[in-house]
């Protein structure tokens, strides 16, 4: 059991770190504030300070380090010709510093040499500069611009780590050697630089997961299936994809693209999507899809809150679950004629849809598919499975007139026939499919006109006394019926 002696000098133990860990900057030197208006700063270097302006004026020549303290009142640090280091830990932890001038003498800056600088926003190094050391500008959060010479040739370890104010670096093809995590988080930043250190094992090892961009590659083109091509584009960061057929299995988005894609085009069935959705995608503003597609893969926009814009192609014939999830930003949507259902969770969580025109071939909607939908209006067919569902469930809507053109027969519905004669079908929406009593007639999709003879259907199809029902489905997924017996 601890005697009240030892409890009083822990607390003041505790009291001390505490008070310490608050000044502690740096390299272990206590935040300052500088006073002397001038004073030795390297072995043949001096400075100058004027109190008034924060300004730091450095002459001499060789190194040059404020390593003796981090003080929190440089505001601008101006050194002049004929120094040739920022030594290490110089000028660590100055907080307020915003602006630095260095001339064309300088070829080298330290380890940590401007660590921690919080208040820099940007910096130009001169032509001179050949290596950057580790952490030299580590926890430069303000940091939003910096321009590297051509020259060059070595960034150390840790750079420019902690800048999270700095979403892209341009290296000079003058750079071979860049230490292991020496940029921001990989999820917020472009490095653009040679081909040659693209390629280099180390380099491509250390930044696998980086969109790192060169001349060659600022447009890819890649083989995602058999008959299938994708094009990367960086310089519009879009995504497009041409061709037919099925999607490799082992063929993923490259995991970096999520963070910078704000374009989407499908030349192909949007069905090969399935694995190659874009959960999370949160720049997409755009997408564009063949009109040869036949369906949206569940989850295809699943979190993508900045989509603005999207035309649901004309073919669609169903939308799977979650393809709108969290879609934030989308105000309007058309869903084509032709899907028969809305599943659970597609729109969930669209707390922007505004406008949602859903067709009369919807006659199953789930009224988990709305979650969230707080400014939702339905616009409707009156009659139609929608406004019922809009009724139910106290959504606002709209009644609109009905576009579908019914199907027109040579018969009349509820009469009777002779097995001799002839049934004609138009429908100006193109059919796609008939059923007699349930089972399949034999029918090209896509065309205007059918017609077929009673007598070739056998007895035990046809139904005497009875009415035979005959069911025609268009391309727009519209079904009609009528019924007739048959003498």
């Amino acid at each position: 059991m601890k005697t009240m002696k030892q409890k009083i000098f822990l607390i003041l133990m505790l009291t001390i770190s505490v008070s310490f860990g608050a000044l502690w900057q740096g390299k272990g030197v206590l935040a300052g504030t500088l006073t002397e208006s001038s004073g030795s700063c390297g072995e043949n270097c001096t400075y100058t300070f004027d109190s008034k302006t924060g300004t730091v004026t450095i002459s001499g020549t060789g190194e040059c380090s404020f390593s003796s303290g981090c003080y929190d009142n440089i505001v601008n640090v101006v050194i002049e010709n004929g120094v040739t280091s920022i030594g290490e830990w110089a000028f660590d932890g100055c907080t307020g510093l915003t602006s630095i001038t260095l001339p064309n003498s300088v070829t080298s800056i330290g380890d940590c040499a401007f660590f921690g600088c919080k208040g820099l926003t940007s910096i130009t190094l001169p032509d001179s500069v050949k290596s950057i050391g580790e952490s030299a500008f580590s926890g430069c959060t303000g940091l939003t611009s910096i321009t590297l010479p051509n020259g060059v040739t070595s960034i150390g370890r840790s750079a420019f780590s902690g800048c999270e104010g700095l979403t892209s670096i341009t290296l000079p093809d003058s750079v071979t050697s860049v230490g292991e995590y020496a940029f921001p988080s990989y999820q917020n930043f472009l490095i653009y630089c040679s081909d040659k250190l693209k390629a280099d094992a180390t380099f491509k090892e250390n930044y696998k997961d980086y969109w790192v961009i060169s001349p060659s590659s600022k447009v890819v083109e890649e083989n995602i299936g058999q008959n299938l091509k994708a094009t990367i584009d960086s310089n519009t960061f879009t995504i497009t994809v041409d061709g037919k057929g099925g999607v490799y299995s082992d063929y993923r988005w490259p995991y970096y693209l999520q963070f910078y894609i704000k374009n989407v085009v499908i030349n192909a069935d949007m069905d090969i999507l399935d694995r190659l959705s874009f959960v999370n995608y949160k720049k997409i503003e755009t997408a564009t899809f063949d009109e040869g597609s036949k369906g949206i893969p569940a989850q295809l926009f699943y979190g993508c809150s900045n989509l603005k814009t999207f035309i649901i192609p004309k073919t669609i014939k169903y939308i799977d679950l979650a393809a709108f999830y969290n879609c934030s930003s989308l105000k309007e949507l058309i869903i084509p004629e032709g899907v028969k259902s809305i599943v659970p969770t597609t729109f969930s969580g669209c707390t922007s849809l505004e406008k949602l025109t859903i067709p009369e071939s919807a006659k199953q909607i789930s009224k988990d598919a709305f979650e969230h939908c707080d400014k939702l209006t339905i616009y409707c067919v009156k009659g139609s499975a929608a406004e019922k569902f809009a009724k139910t469930n106290n959504i606002k809507y709209v009644s609109v007139k009905s576009t579908n053109k019914k199907t027109k027969y040579n018969i009349k519905n509820k009469k009777t026939y002779k097995k001799t004669q002839t049934i004609k079908i138009s429908d100006a929406d193109k059919i796609d499919t008939i059923t007699l009593n349930g089972r399949p007639v034999k029918v090209k999709s896509g065309v205007k006109s059918f017609s077929f003879k009673l007598s070739k259907y056998k007895k035990s199809l046809l139904k005497k006394k009875k009415f035979n029902i005959l069911v025609v489905t268009d391309l727009k997924g519209v079904e009609n019926t009528i019924k007739f017996k048959v003498k």
